[in-house]
């Protein structure tokens, strides 16, 4: 994993837009647009950057390795490179890397499949040897399964490409240019004196579900990469004014879209039952989700890196785990490929003023009980108990971090990710004696996200179901499973990765979703049993199969909800209200 920074020290630049799709192209033309009819007193607050202070931002995300690279390219234009590493394969790689060829990548992202590099190896190296020898750069990275973001300077076509993969796992920022920064810029973060929005948190008047998310504002300074495509780019210098042209071009990845919508990996089968066929799950279909699942999660804690503290006998995996079904079957699954002799890290948040006594803490008890029952592992419940203080000690980073996602979820969402994964707290013990302080040395979490989207986890499926039937369902999860590189996926990663961790996805695997694009929708859940029984069907059962007992049953608890940041943040705001259609209101601080 690591953090990307790119910027041309260039403050005068003129754009020019090839192939690029409607939607993204009239984002940014906006932006630009924005940024040209600013105040001129917004010249006073003109923000210079310095590679340092991006440097600094990133290095949380790669403390093993910073570096500054300076690229000059023709007509004296400069480029700064930064990159911040946190050594998870093989032989720790420093980056920004550059070949013989001068070639130069910067790669944030894991190979789990598609190039032939085993987990032990360091893949760096590898894909910069595979886009060295290769004339088609889209190929290459079309080929890949994982997650990934990455910028490469092509040295014999002077072309910049940069992107992310199609599911948008790792954050990739782009900052238009506007008065307060005159410059491009690509990074994992976004930085400078810039404010989250300000509007009335309680202006909203649409009643949503508890777990409904908005879009969020499109901020007029910072863009979220699309993940369709990728991106190049060529920089020249006019000759008329001296201002750089930059030459942005989208490049599609040839078949499988809908839309402009990259759709690789097929689209649902069909959603309603045949007349007279009871919607149930085939046996057959859960042990295909099992075995695919099992793999998925098999190859994510292989030749898991050292701790943090360097000690052998210090867990090398953490899970963030709510005890809910989705966190239990990972656990069981990694307690399959793990090896025996190692401890793994079950890390439960939990927010309150003295009593941390919250639903998901109780799931999380009942769920580690659970795990003891079918495996004599060593595993250490990490109970994170954060209170009011503490919260607020941290909001304007937390906030900044979120950026450009500026909604009263992605704030309660966010500051709860950001706790778990800074992973501090006490050892569960049956012995309310035994309060043993406790920080996770672990570089790689799993996370259940994709679980709900793709299984009609959400209190929203119903209402689309009640109003729309199978079809309107099954067009509300395509919906879930495509927007979430935009609503949450970045921000997670912003998120996680500050505390100097690697997250992992067992559910958006690409083979996973390809299986489950297979299976008939009223094979995987029915939503006309309430709830814990007919959303996500097929994983109850993938559990049962796991031995899982009285998790199997449980319902589906936002976050917010299970861990009750919601009551710290908005004691006094009803669970309608925090739905992410309010804006959260805080200035950004560095």
């Amino acid at each position: 994993m690591c953090g990307i920074g790119l910027i041309l020290d260039e403050d005068k630049i003129d754009f020019e837009f090839v192939d690029i799709s409607k939607d993204f192209e009239q984002l940014l033309k906006k932006a630009l647009s924005q940024s040209k009819i600013q105040k001129e007193e917004e010249e006073k607050k003109k923000i210079t950057l310095n590679a340092n202070d991006l440097a600094n931002l990133l290095q949380n995300r790669g403390p093993d390795s910073v570096n500054i690279h300076k690229l000059t390219l023709e007509n004296n234009l400069k480029l700064t490179l930064i990159s911040s590493v946190l050594f998870i394969r093989g032989k720790g790689t420093k980056q920004p890397l550059e070949d013989s060829n001068g070639n130069i990548l910067m790669w944030n992202g894991e190979i789990f499949g598609g190039l032939s590099i085993p987990t032990s190896e360091n893949d760096t190296s590898a894909l910069m040897k595979e886009l060295s020898e290769s004339k088609d750069i889209v190929s290459v990275m079309q080929s890949i399964q994982g997650p990934w973001g990455f910028t490469y300077f092509q040295k014999s076509t002077s072309t910049l490409w940069f992107g992310r993969n199609f599911i948008g796992q790792r954050s990739l920022l782009l900052h238009v240019p506007n008065p307060n920064c005159p410059y491009f810029v690509l990074s994992s973060l976004s930085f400078g004196d810039t404010s989250i929005s300000s509007s009335d948190s309680n202006s909203e008047k649409k009643e949503k579900e508890e777990d409904d998310e908005d879009e969020g504002i499109e901020h007029e300074d910072w863009l979220e990469l699309p993940t369709s495509a990728l991106f190049s780019i060529n920089f020249t210098k006019s000759e008329v004014n001296g201002n750089v042209k930059l030459t942005l071009k989208e490049h599609k990845y040839g078949s499988h879209y809908l839309g402009n919508e990259y759709r690789p990996l097929g689209k649902r089968t069909k959603a309603t039952p045949p007349d007279g066929v009871v919607p149930s799950v085939e046996d057959s279909s859960a042990k295909s989700l099992l075995e695919a699942l099992g793999s998925a999660v098999k190859v994510r804690v292989s030749d898991l890196p050292i701790a943090k503290d360097g000690n052998p006998h210090s867990s090398r995996l953490g899970i963030l785990f709510s005890g809910g079904i989705d966190s239990l079957i990972l656990s069981a699954l990694a307690d399959k490929y793990v090896p025996k002799d190692q401890t793994i890290d079950l890390i439960n948040v939990a927010f309150g003023k003295t009593s941390f006594d919250v639903p998901d803490r109780k799931t999380g008890i009942l769920g580690l009980k659970e795990l003891q029952a079918i495996s004599n592992r060593k595993w250490n419940f990490v109970q994170v108990n954060v209170n009011g203080e503490e919260v607020q000690k941290h909001q304007n980073h937390i906030t900044s971090l979120i950026y450009p996602r500026d909604t009263v979820m992605d704030i309660t969402i966010g500051t709860a990710l950001w706790f778990a994964a800074r992973a501090e707290g006490i050892l569960y013990s049956e012995d309310p004696m035994n309060q043993e302080p406790y920080k996770s040395q672990v570089k790689v979490l799993l996370n259940g996200l994709g679980a709900d989207e793709q299984l009609a986890g959400y209190a929203r499926h119903r209402t689309a179901f009640k109003h729309r039937g199978w079809d309107g369902l099954q067009l509300e999860l395509e919906k879930d499973l495509y927007r979430l590189w935009k609503r949450n996926l970045g921000r997670d990663d912003r998120v996680i990765s500050d505390l100097g961790r690697e997250v992992r996805f067992p559910f958006l695997d690409e083979n996973v979703i390809s299986f489950l694009n297979q299976v008939p929708l009223y094979n995987i859940c029915d939503l006309n049993h309430p709830m814990g029984v007919g959303d996500k069907m097929i994983l109850r059962k993938v559990g049962s199969l796991l031995g899982l007992t009285a998790s199997t049953s449980l319902a589906k608890r936002a976050i917010q909800f299970g861990s009750r940041i919601n009551k710290v943040y908005f004691p006094n705001v009803s669970g309608s209200k925090i739905n992410g259609a309010s804006k959260f209101s805080s200035n950004k601080k560095q």
